[in-house]
């Protein structure tokens, strides 16, 4: 049987994959969570903690929440596994970490740090990491500003022309908040901080307006704003428990009171800490049949006075956690095995975007198995054609070398674009269809493998591509090679794909000096994606034939971290700002620096000892 058609083609509009100017799909609930030292980030370990000390948990959490004082954005505190970064599984909700991962380790001096943004085919999206080489603190650079820059990144936001921005590209000393031109640039991406539903009109910050809820999730939108809630005491309570969670949901830092009828305070409790920032509160002796009043405010003076919240208000019993609905895993019956018994999936929206159309969670059953999806494109999508993106990984990173293939009612199959290709996750895109009609999907372990996956796809009016580095052919007596440049040190997206009857290519990517950065292959009629962080510098990348066959490929590569990052020093000089800075009403005293804003930074530290790990990579 001939190996599957596999085709790359070039379409306007298009998109890298990863780009400034996309937001989180859920931009409501983006979590966070800290790498464990120790946790792999390429060939080294993070060392974040151990180098800068725990007030760099702060410094970071207190940078997203300056964007996220503005913006309808929250950004929820979750653990972490200590699985390598970039392991692969959900772009975003993974249950093993946050969306947005952080740590720390050496990297060549030309960054401060660098961040990816959130993109469509790896679980690099948001990731954060902390060049631990250069000196922060006192003497040395401010690590709330460096991290103000990076978090702008992670939320989707590139770098700004303005020196007055904290998202301008080089470092000019201590920074205590955003411009007016960073707070247009949040909320062009997710609009400005919108009020809970519960605050009506006339909103709900006092007893006459109160709201009867015992179950909310609801919203500070600003450090005034104050949200109240009643109840009545049954006639058999004792005693009633409130618990207020922010964990997981937002860094609010909230103050909870229990009020009487008449407005007295009978209880209260304030938290101040972000990473504990849940209230739990107990009251007895209330007299049956009155009236009760929660208030939920933001904990006077903090930097972490917005965010969104549950409440739940039990009498006479403890409090469960807040869960989240999860849909039930598809059990495996091997009744859509093939064409006809196609599993139908309903689109969750109309609208084209970032967000996925059609998701479900399955499994390979065993050995050999093949599930087969049946989805209809909404015919409000376009007049034109539109695009279709698809998404399967192992669950918990497991690398089931998932496929697929995307076949009209009649079994044809059409030619895909690889886009990531890792061994946990493979994403394929395909081009030209028509809205209104249906389609069919087929995935399979191209390894043979079972296990548990989750799919998931995108209708989209525009395309993905990852830009064309090299193509050409290869045989048991010919190689090819080709050069690539890096400006900064920063992440790299490669997609290497084959055409033939058989047979497997190669790609190893060199430094300047010899050292190999990279090595990765695919077999005939598959594409294969590899991710490496690079320091600046020019590569090779030499492709042969390991089979001895003669055989087409094509090298894409994608720059996904360059040039992010704040750099140490401006070139040009430090030029004056254009916009005055606006900092948030909520922001404590800036950190003591050294460098005051108007004077040129320090000068680069020195460069660190050599790694013993070839240095062109992580």
């Amino acid at each position: 049987m001939p190996a599957p058609f596999l085709r790359v083609e070039l379409l306007e509009p298009r998109d890298v994959p990863a780009k400034f100017g996309s937001p989180w799909p859920d931009g409501e609930r983006v979590t966070l969570s800290f790498a464990p030292d120790g946790t792999h980030i390429g060939s080294e370990a993070s060392n974040l903690l151990a180098q800068l000390g725990p007030d760099a948990r702060v410094a970071v959490l207190r940078a997203f929440q300056t964007w996220a004082t503005y913006g309808n954005v929250n950004i929820g505190l979750v653990s972490d596994s200590g699985a390598a970064l970039g392991t692969g599984g959900a772009v975003q909700g993974d249950p093993r970490f946050g969306d947005i991962r952080v740590g720390g380790r050496a990297l060549p001096t030309d960054v401060l740090a660098i961040t990816a943004p959130y993109n469509l085919y790896d679980n690099y999206s948001g990731d954060l990491v902390v060049n631990t080489a250069v000196p922060f603190g006192p003497g040395g650079y401010d690590l709330y500003t460096a991290l103000l820059q990076e978090a702008g990144h992670a939320l989707g936001i590139g770098n700004s022309p303005d020196p007055a921005s904290v998202m301008y590209e080089f470092y000019s000393g201590a920074r205590t908040g955003l411009s007016a031109d960073d707070i247009a640039a949040i909320q062009a991406l997710y609009g400005a901080r919108q009020p809970d539903r519960y605050e009506g009109t006339i909103g709900n910050d006092t007893l006459a307006t109160a709201t009867r809820n015992s179950d909310v999730t609801a919203d500070i939108t600003t450090t005034g704003d104050i949200d109240t809630y009643k109840f009545t005491v049954g006639l058999l309570t004792q005693s009633v428990t409130v618990n207020l969670r922010a964990t997981g949901l937002s860094l609010l830092t909230a103050r909870v009171e229990i009020l009487d009828g008449s407005g007295r305070v009978l209880a209260t409790r304030t938290v101040t800490d972000p990473t504990a920032n849940d209230i739990t509160m107990s009251l007895g002796g209330l007299r049956a049949g009155s009236t009760y009043y929660v208030r939920v405010s933001s904990a006077p003076g903090s930097a972490f006075g917005v965010g969104a919240y549950a409440l739940q208000i039990r009498q006479s019993s403890l409090l469960t956690q807040v869960t989240d609905v999860v849909e039930s895993l598809l059990e495996e019956t091997g009744l859509n095995d093939t064409l006809i018994t196609a599993t139908g999936l309903l689109s969750k929206t109309l609208a084209p975007g970032p967000q996925t159309e059609y998701g479900t969670w399955a499994s390979f059953g065993a050995p050999g198995d093949v599930d087969y999806y049946r989805l209809t494109v909404p015919g409000s999508v376009s007049d034109g054609s539109v695009s279709l993106l698809i998404t399967v990984w192992g669950a918990d990173g497991r690398a089931l070398n998932p496929w697929i293939e995307v076949r009209d009612a009649t079994g044809r199959t059409f030619a895909a674009e690889v886009v990531t290709a890792n061994g946990n996750t493979t994403t394929v895109q395909v081009t030209g269809l028509k809205a209104g009609m249906t389609y069919f999907v087929k995935t399979f372990s191209d390894s043979g493998a079972a296990g548990d996956y989750t799919f998931a796809a995108d209708v989209r009016t525009d395309a993905v591509t990852v830009p064309e580095l090299a193509t050409g052919t290869v045989t048991a007596t010919s190689s090819a090679t080709t050069e690539f440049t890096l400006n900064q040190t920063g992440q790299v997206h490669l997609v290497l794909s084959a055409t033939g009857a058989r047979g497997t290519v190669e790609a190893v990517i060199t430094n300047e000096a010899g050292e190999v950065a990279g090595r990765f292959s695919a077999a005939a009629g598959r594409g294969r994606s590899l991710d490496v962080y690079l320091a600046a510098g020019k590569y090779t990348v030499t492709t042969r034939s390991v089979s001895g066959d003669d055989l087409g490929f094509q090298l894409s590569l994608a720059s996904v971290t360059d040039p992010v990052g704040a750099q140490p020093e401006d070139p040009t000089g430090t030029p004056a700002p254009t916009t005055p800075p606006n900092p948030p009403p909520s922001e404590p005293p800036p950190p003591t620096d050294p460098i005051p804003p108007s004077e040129p930074p320090p000068p680069p530290p020195p460069p660190p000892p050599p790694d013993p790990h070839p240095p062109a990579q992580w």
